[in-house]
């Protein structure tokens, strides 16, 4: 299959507290930004960096409030990203989040009259698509060349008077989706399912408050994705980067990204955890079931702009996928180290991987926790540590007493 690269945004909240006056359709609350040139500073870093992607996929919580004008903002600002970007309107998809939902009063229901009575780039999007986003089923899915694109929005029975506010995918629309997934089942281009709410349960940086991010019947839905070889998810909702590999009874991993916030003012609890987050995802290719690849990073920094994520930002700048058997890896990189140390006396992970080329999707906390084990088995010396970047990693025979 050919590879592909996927840029990710989500939770722009175009609208009151975004990060920049460019991004905000309100000039008194602009005036409270520090912040004036999101826009030119992503082009330079673009620019800088030489990115070039394929397609763009927005995660949801496109506006801050739904209203007409946030929406017709956010309409200008995603057109910009996309020329900055050279994605074209057929290569970018996107979901709605809940406070795309318009919540006039307790009693309100939702509505997303500021995204289908306006003309913006979202409608056409929604309008080019199989169903769509704002009514009935809620579900809708774009394909393409390589890709076929599903989303869904996990928000639209959410609305003001709702306690606690959850994301939601009733038995009927898992119902509905199955029997669209079983449509493409023939299908071999990669496929990718959209959602605004989480499908797996993350801890906060500071985790000393209830969390309502999973979505009401998440593991049924996680069940269909991975029946039908599903090749990722992407979400957003909780502004905290993450890459984990959903993990069910068909033995089958499932990329789950959670893409953190692209362009919000972030809790001031969080700093020095997490910052805004652009990524990159590259889709390398498929083995079976089984796809693979890495995602990179980059985080937003006041006065830096956008750099190389690293942990201290939310999540680490490279962060590959493919799923791994512990025991399996673990006898690799044995076999390779004791391979090469017959014929000389260190080790360097470089050389390791030169061997097991696979192990270049190895994530590192799979990675720490076999070096880890390894090196309490006492038949290696790793050094400096595992928790070091794999690049400084050494091995030693160790000498028996």
């Amino acid at each position: 299959m050919t590879p592909i690269k996927i840029a990710v945004i989500s939770d722009l909240h175009i609208g009151e507290g975004v990060y920049a006056k460019d991004l905000c359709p309100y000039s008194d609350s602009a005036k409270k930004i520090n912040s004036s040139d999101f826009i030119g500073t992503f082009a330079s870093f673009i620019s800088r960096e030489k990115i070039e992607v394929d397609y763009l996929i927005v995660a949801g919580d496109i506006s801050e409030k739904s209203r007409t004008d946030e929406v017709v903002k956010a309409s200008e600002v995603l057109n910009n990203f996309m020329g900055i970007l050279n994605v074209a309107k057929e290569k970018t998809f996107f979901t709605v989040g809940n406070h795309d939902n318009s919540w006039d009063d307790p009693d309100s229901r939702p509505s997303y009259s500021a995204f289908t009575d306006s003309n913006n780039i979202f409608k056409e999007i929604d309008n080019n698509s199989s169903h769509s986003l704002f009514k009935t089923p809620f579900y809708t899915y774009w394909e393409n060349d390589e890709i076929i694109v599903f989303s869904y929005n996990s928000a639209h029975q959410d609305h003001q008077g709702t306690t606690p506010h959850k994301g939601c995918i009733p038995q009927a629309a898992i119902k509905g989706l199955d029997n669209l997934f079983e449509e493409k089942a023939a299908s071999s281009k990669y496929k990718i399912f959209v959602v605004h709410h989480h499908l797996l349960q993350y801890s906060n940086p500071i985790p000393d408050e209830p969390d309502f991010s999973i979505m009401v019947n998440a593991q049924n839905l996680i069940d269909l994705l991975t029946k039908h070889n599903f090749d990722l998810v992407i979400h957003g909702h909780k502004h905290c980067p993450k890459m984990r590999l959903a993990s069910t009874e068909y033995h089958y991993s499932l990329p789950t990204i959670s893409a953190g916030s692209f362009s919000k003012i972030l809790d001031t609890r969080w700093n020095g955890y997490v910052n805004n987050q652009f990524h990159v995802i590259e889709i390398h290719g498929k083995e079976r079931t089984s796809t693979y690849g890495v995602m990179k990073s980059w985080a937003l920094l006041a006065g830096d702009g956008w750099i190389p994520s690293n942990s201290h930002h939310g999540i680490h700048h490279e962060v590959p996928f493919k799923p791994f058997d512990y025991l399996e890896t673990k006898n690799k990189i044995i076999n390779a180290i004791t391979l090469t140390l017959e014929h000389k006396t260190t080790v360097t992970w470089k050389e390791v991987v030169e061997i097991q080329k696979d192990l270049i999707y190895l994530r590192r906390e799979l990675l720490e926790k076999v070096l880890n084990d390894i090196d309490r088995e006492r038949k290696f010396i790793v050094h400096p540590s595992p928790k070091d970047s794999p690049e400084t990693i050494i091995f030693i025979l160790r000498e028996e007493k």
